[in-house]
């Protein structure tokens, strides 16, 4: 099925994004992130692993699950069910001020001799 729904979301002086999104049928999860200023503050992830295989399965029911979930996770910010995620995030974040590097290969990033 491979959809989902994007609905940006003020809350106080505050904006935020939520997405959800159907990961289809090769990764049955329906995920939803919430973001602000493109950081992530909080994710929720559904299996449907079972549903899919079931005789109840349908593309609409499918539908319906996803859009459900992006609602209450909307709902949860709303109403401040989200409060605590969102504080954890900021905090982590500002820990996290400055550049950061990954390797992508780091057993083999010196081989050549330079950095």
């Amino acid at each position: 099925m491979s959809s989902g729904f994007n609905t940006d979301v003020r809350v106080g002086d505050q904006m935020f994004h939520v997405q959800t999104e159907d990961r289809g049928p090769t990764h049955p999860a329906i995920d939803t992130a919430e973001y602000q200023n493109g950081r992530v503050l909080h994710r929720r992830s559904s299996n449907y692993e079972q549903f899919v295989a079931s005789e109840g399965f349908s593309i609409d029911e499918l539908r319906r699950r996803v859009e459900s979930q992006h609602r209450a996770v909307i709902d949860d910010l709303r109403s401040g069910a989200l409060d605590a995620d969102i504080a954890a995030a900021a905090e982590q974040a500002a820990r996290a001020a400055g550049i950061q590097v990954q390797l992508l290969n780091p057993s083999s990033w010196l081989s050549g001799g330079h950095v």
